[in-house]
């Protein structure tokens, strides 16, 4: 299968993703505060020492999605006016919207709705909840408010939703037990991967029709990625997101399934298939960050697909790849990072499409913009494209700038995992020197550089190859 050289580079932020997607309850914080003062107040029942604690918290960290949620749900449980906690929970949502904090908070704004009275802020809230987080704990919690009816009658967001394999419908006790059994499963240390397995599989079986049953067979499948049973992952995604059916398809969890699927896809090389799921994705998700990272892996792999349809010499369609770039950019939330390697795709789909002026006028372009960012590899790989550019209009001398300046910022270590940038480089060092007619021990000590120094790769057969066809003589 072909590999694209920056798609392959791209892959390797897909787990990054959706480690964004799916971070635990108890992820890293925006600072560097101790949390255990509130966690013991909290436990002790001590309500209003632990909402002081968390303010306290705030203090130092205003931006704390964490402490805003707890701070809000310590001051309910407290009896504090229930008004007086909607500004934290707000705020809570604008940091992130999507993650667990969020959905916590999402419960307590509808409790919080609710108390003071507010019954269609609680309904639009609920609603929130079950579209973003509709099998989790906390959307559980908030159906079993008064039966999950706001003054006047139901919500959209009080429908439990069930599994394919069962009818019933599950109780909050339910839903607790599984949860905890779930995370026993989850967060057990002493348990092997083996016995892991096979306890979260039996809250699959045993609470079938439960949220936390679904939640259980996503842990399932995120386990199998881990161990490296790829097939099976795929296979339970799969059936994961047919459970969760259409009322789940733009939600957190089916989300995060969708994006793990693809890559899974994308890793097995079925590259149809995983184009289709990022651009699903791209098209359907209300999280703005997961439609940006969508178009970026669309693009890379949407690259891939035509690498190959150039390589056959049939028509190639690097316009789209193009235009999912200007996706990423035009969304405007992308991260330095995901936007440098959308401009890098940008650039080198130029060098594809047969037109190198316009390559090397953005590669020079992108050098430009980022020679003062700490991008080193992203530089390198649009020194190498402005090279290539320069060679093919035959501009050697030029070419050779990049490739030299290339060589001694390498360290002579490969800028990317699994991308033969140097021995790429130091090829094209060789080209250069023949095509321009440099003297033969330069030419020859090019060669030899690729040969001793990259043995087995592509490039050294080139070389080999040139040798045989007396373009150079060793």
């Amino acid at each position: 299968m072909c590999r694209h050289p920056l798609a392959l580079a791209l892959a390797l932020g897909y787990l990054a993703l959706i480690g964004v997607a799916t971070q635990s309850a108890y992820g890293t914080e925006p600072c560097d505060v101790s949390w255990n003062i509130a966690l013991e107040l909290q436990g002790q029942g001590d309500y209003q020492g632990a909402a002081n604690a968390y303010a306290a918290i705030l203090a130092q960290c205003p931006n704390s999605q964490r402490a805003l949620v707890m701070q809000s749900a310590t001051s309910l449980e407290a009896g504090a006016d229930p008004a007086s906690t909607l500004a934290n929970l707000d705020a809570a949502f604008q940091v992130d919207g999507f993650n667990y904090w969020a959905e916590v908070g999402l419960f307590y704004k509808v409790r919080a709705c609710r108390e003071a009275g507010c019954f269609n802020d609680a309904n639009d809230a609920l609603a929130i909840l079950h579209a973003r987080f509709p099998v989790s704990f906390s959307l559980a919690r908030a159906e079993a408010l008064d039966g999950g009816k706001g003054q006047g009658g139901g919500t959209r967001g009080s429908r439990i939703v069930q599994s394919g394999r069962s009818g019933r419908e599950s109780s909050l006790e339910d839903e607790q037990t599984a949860s905890e059994l779930l995370d026993d499963a989850v967060h057990d240390d002493s348990i092997n991967d083996t016995s892991r397995l096979a306890a979260i599989q039996d809250v699959i079986d045993s609470y079938a029709g439960t949220k936390a049953a679904l939640r259980a067979r996503d842990a399932k499948a995120h386990m199998l990625v881990r161990l490296d049973r790829q097939a099976e992952a795929i296979t339970e995604f799969e059936d994961l997101l047919f459970e969760l059916g259409e009322q789940a398809a733009a939600s957190q969890i089916a989300e995060s399934a969708k994006t793990r699927l693809a890559a899974l896809y994308h890793d097995a090389g079925l590259l149809e298939n995983a184009y289709d799921a990022f651009i699903a994705l791209r098209d359907t998700s209300s999280n703005p960050r997961v439609r940006s990272n969508a178009a970026l892996q669309a693009a890379g792999v949407y690259f891939e697909t035509q690498q190959g349809v150039s390589w056959s010499g049939d028509t190639f369609d690097y316009e789209t790849v193009r235009r999912l770039c200007n996706d990423v950019l035009a969304l405007g939330i992308a991260s330095d990072e995901e936007v440098a390697r959308a401009k890098l795709m940008h650039l080198e789909s130029h060098l594809w499409d047969k037109n190198p002026q316009q390559c090397l006028i953005e590669a020079e372009s992108f050098i430009g913009e980022y020679r003062e960012a700490d991008m080193t590899p992203e530089i390198i790989t649009a020194r190498l494209f402005a090279g290539e550019s320069q060679q093919i209009l035959g501009g050697h001398e030029d070419a050779m700038r990049h490739y030299r300046w290339i060589i001694d910022n390498t360290g002579g270590e490969e800028p990317w995992e699994g991308i033969q940038t140097l021995a790429r480089t130091h090829y094209r060092i060789f080209d250069a020197l023949r095509r321009s007619h440099a003297h033969p021990a330069d030419v020859r000590d090019a060669a030899q550089a690729v040969l001793t120094q990259f043995p087995g790769t592509k490039y050294a057969d080139l070389v080999a190859n040139a040798a045989e066809q007396g373009f150079w003589n060793p």
